[in-house]
């Protein structure tokens, strides 16, 4: 990180017309093919429901949550007021393009953010719940 700081400064201050080798301009390109496919994959993947009075769409997700969400609202903003991101290790993330403050969503379900972009947190038993959930009749050792 610290080097890639180094170098953006000393090109920006040398007046460096490409602020990329030709090498990160491939590795760039790389990832932005992989940011493209995840979303191609992810966007036949998407739940749709009601909540609150709002039409959702529902997808699992761990990777470029940001830009999934948004290229989703946009793909899908005809059929939905916001998306939900879940991620099942994590959080949940919330995006609209739409006149729908997601941020005053997330408070009910323990969550802050801002009109377009919010998210929450599990509560502290879900992990739990969903192995009860997946597993019926486990007994967890570390149960309180």
């Amino acid at each position: 990180k610290e080097r890639y700081i180094n170098n953006m400064i000393y090109n920006l201050k040398n007046n460096i017309e490409s602020l990329f080798t030709k090498e990160e301009e491939y590795l760039l390109s790389i990832e932005q093919e992989r940011i493209n496919d995840y979303i191609e994959n992810k966007k036949d993947k998407v739940y749709f429901g009601k909540i609150n009075n709002y039409k959702v769409g529902i997808v699992f997700a761990e990777n470029y949550r940001s830009v999934l969400g948004n290229y989703l609202a946009k793909y899908y903003k005809e059929k939905i007021d916001f998306i939900i991101i879940i991620n099942i290790g994590r959080s949940v993330s919330y995006r609209t393009i739409k006149d729908v403050n997601v941020g005053e969503f997330a408070q009910i379900y323990g969550g802050a953010g801002h009109q377009k972009a919010a998210g929450s947190y599990f509560p502290d038993s879900f992990h739990e719940q969903l192995i009860k959930l997946l597993y019926k009749g486990i007994e967890l050792e570390n149960e309180s």
